[in-house]
């Protein structure tokens, strides 16, 4: 996909314009360019986030084949209208598997979730939880699910590389805040939803870039999950 100014001719010029309406179009409106079959999963990724990698190893130890539509961390595009009417928490990963014409595909929308589902409803891969250690199995998960990683992220740029802490907390958060009130206001119909991920947004400010106390309660809590686990 070339940049505008690479193009030398005008037909080349509105062929790019066109390329990217017709994406624009698409994207938009939550739709793919996959073909899918019933039964076919499409993992909406970003590849950095802990959550997502979790799921995409997963999916991989049972064996299953997938689609993937990457979520640009870079351009904030898990806030763009299509997305958050795919998953109205503006979170990733987010799984659809799809249905039968005429039907609503099934969406996932929180990894833990989505590895339970693909564990246990959906038909297809190795079984990887040995049915005799059913319940340890999901109790050592849920407990390290109740890990703030967050804090321990961000706290880990805090100390090591305030530059970038301050990039972090100045710049891409502030960018974020700002376009959530600026989509508050631009689409109407999901008002509600932009607000609430705005104040979600403000409380995670307060409590983990402007106070230690979440990371030094998370930091115990992950010293005492690894003594368990040894």
């Amino acid at each position: 996909h070339q940049h505008p100014c690479a193009l030398k001719s005008t037909k080349q010029v509105k062929r790019f314009i066109l390329a990217d309406s017709v994406i624009y179009f698409f994207l938009s409106r939550g739709l793919s360019f996959f073909t899918m079959a019933v039964g076919d999963i499409l993992l909406y990724d970003m590849e950095m986030s802990p959550f997502c990698q979790l799921v995409r190893l997963q999916m991989a130890e049972k064996g299953l084949t997938y689609k993937t539509k990457v979520v640009s961390a870079a351009t904030n595009e898990n806030l763009e209208p299509y997305y958050v009417q795919v998953n109205p928490e503006m979170t990733v990963p987010t799984l659809s598997i799809q249905a039968k014409e005429g039907e609503a595909n099934t969406l996932i929308r929180d990894s833990r979730d989505i590895i339970e589902h693909l564990e246990y409803k959906y038909e297809g891969g190795k079984d990887l939880v040995d049915a005799s250690k059913k319940k340890e199995t999901w109790k050592f998960v849920d407990e390290w699910y109740s890990l703030n990683l967050t804090a321990l992220y961000i706290n880990a740029f805090r100390e090591n590389s305030p530059a970038m802490f301050d990039m972090m907390r100045n710049g891409m958060l502030a960018k974020k805040v700002d376009l959530l009130t600026i989509n508050a206001q631009k689409y109407p119909e999901l008002k509600s939803l932009y607000e609430k991920k705005r104040e979600k947004t403000l409380v995670a400010r307060d409590t983990i870039y402007d106070s230690t106390d979440a990371y030094v309660e998370a930091n115990k809590h992950m010293e005492e999950l690894i003594a368990a686990a040894e």
